[in-house]
């Protein structure tokens, strides 16, 4: 069966679209999962304050949960799956546009309504209270002006020399700096800006 991923795009303006979310059973004695996917590690990103959209997963059910075949997310090579085994795959919702604070109020009601997103990112990252199919306009407003209080600014300094990890660009934060992004070592952050691309 294949579903959209509710809340899987980037949360913006103009709201990414949305992943798909498709569950494949395997019907003969066995089989061998074999898939290399590009966006698993890093979203794709937004652009001009824009949020990413979720990243591609492959997971295989294994019980009652879900299990990672691979030590490298997207990189699987001959995973074995038994007959009645199912293989879960989400692909990749799109990067928005724009701030989302500033998409229209009505325009997020709509997509809680449709399932395109949940009441609670609705409120938590749209600023937009609804109560059932109707919004509480007085609480969004309130809602909007807290969220854009809450935001984190830092400074870029460039430094001399780049370092890089395993392809990644290293940035060097200080603890405290850390500790209110709620990032830890080797977590992933990702730099926007008003006008262009991370």
């Amino acid at each position: 069966c294949s579903e959209l991923t509710p809340g899987s795009g980037g949360p913006g303006k103009f709201r990414g679209g949305l992943g798909i979310r498709r569950r494949l059973k395997v019907l003969s004695d066995s089989a061998a999962l074999s898939c290399l996917v590009e966006p698993s590690l890093i979203p794709p990103y937004g652009l001009c304050g824009g949020a990413s959209g979720h990243s591609m997963a492959v997971e295989v059910e294994r019980g009652s949960r879900l299990i990672d075949p691979s030590p490298v997310s997207g990189k699987v090579l001959g995973f074995p799956v038994q007959k009645g085994g199912v293989v879960e795959l989400r692909t990749m919702g799109g990067g928005a546009y724009g701030d989302a604070v500033e998409r229209d109020p009505e325009a997020v009601l709509e997509d809680v309504v449709e399932g395109y997103t949940t009441p609670d990112q609705a409120q938590e990252v749209y600023g937009v209270v609804t109560e059932g199919e109707h919004l509480d306009y007085e609480a969004t407003v309130e809602m909007r002006q807290e969220l854009k209080k809450e935001r984190i600014y830092l400074r870029v300094v460039p430094t001399p020399a780049d370092d890089f990890a395993g392809g990644r660009r290293i940035a060097r934060l200080s603890p405290t700096v850390a500790a209110r992004l709620k990032v830890g070592q080797g977590g992933l952050i990702e730099i926007v800006t008003a006008t262009s691309a991370p």
